[in-house]
């Protein structure tokens, strides 16, 4: 918190974003499991390393971000110092 003030920083706002992170993640995860199914044989070995990797649903980290375990935040700052220009 001491940074923040030093920085001249004020925080207006946050929304957490965690749901809008969840809509992107299903249609990208969607999009990577179709690439997967055509990768080759070695990159089968290693795909729920992967999928981890990009959170897709049925994983344990999309899992953490459906509880709430881990969610995403949106912030608004605004700096009271003066930017100097040159």
């Amino acid at each position: 918190m001491i940074q923040v003030q030093r920085s001249g920083l004020h925080l207006i706002t946050t929304e957490d974003i965690t749901e809008q992170v969840l809509q992107g993640i299903e249609s990208t995860a969607a999009r990577y499991d179709a690439m997967l199914q055509n990768a080759p044989y070695l990159i089968h070995l290693f795909q729920n390393s992967i999928r981890t990797t990009y959170c897709a649903p049925g994983t344990k980290s999309y899992e953490r971000l459906m509880k709430r375990e881990k969610i995403y935040i949106c912030a608004c700052w605004q700096n009271y110092k003066r930017i100097k220009f040159d």
